[in-house]
């Protein structure tokens, strides 16, 4: 009898892990979906090379900041002129308030572009770093990065 005890406890675990398992994929699942189509978003916009990332800090256990940050590679326009940052970010602005349901709690929306090329050893870019407070919609911090 005690035979039929263990393997009736290590079927049992073994369901336990197994749900728990499944339990996550459905939980990744359904919160991969929006960020899946914020980056379907970026690309149809013209970035390539588009990462989307949803994080949760705390600061000295005070509450959660939840951040969602972008970043992508913007092709230089043709007439060798500045690429849209401004528009590109607030596309992905847009695209953050649009998709994400009101439960993500999303405190800032974070843009990181780069442009630039690379001939041989010589190389240029430009990234483009923007950062929104969700709730007010303000500009927290904007900064252009260059490497020459």
């Amino acid at each position: 009898m005690s035979g039929l005890v263990r393997i009736t406890r290590a079927r049992s675990r073994a369901a336990r892990l197994a749900s728990a398992g499944v339990s996550r994929q459905v939980l990744a699942s359904t919160q991969m979906k929006p960020l899946l189509a914020i980056s379907q978003r970026l690309q149809a916009s013209g970035v390539s090379n588009v990462g989307v990332v949803h994080t949760t800090s705390w600061n000295n256990g005070g509450p959660p900041i939840v951040t969602i940050v972008a970043s992508g590679f913007v092709p230089r326009p043709a007439d060798g002129g500045e690429p849209a940052w401004d528009n590109l970010a607030a596309a992905f602005e847009q695209a953050v308030k649009t998709e994400l349901p009101p439960e993500y709690g999303v405190d800032h929306i974070e843009t990181v572009l780069r442009t630039g090329f690379n001939v041989g050893i010589y190389k240029s870019y430009e990234t483009q770093i923007r950062i929104q407070n969700a709730r007010t919609g303000e500009i927290v911090q904007s900064q252009t990065i260059r490497n020459w």
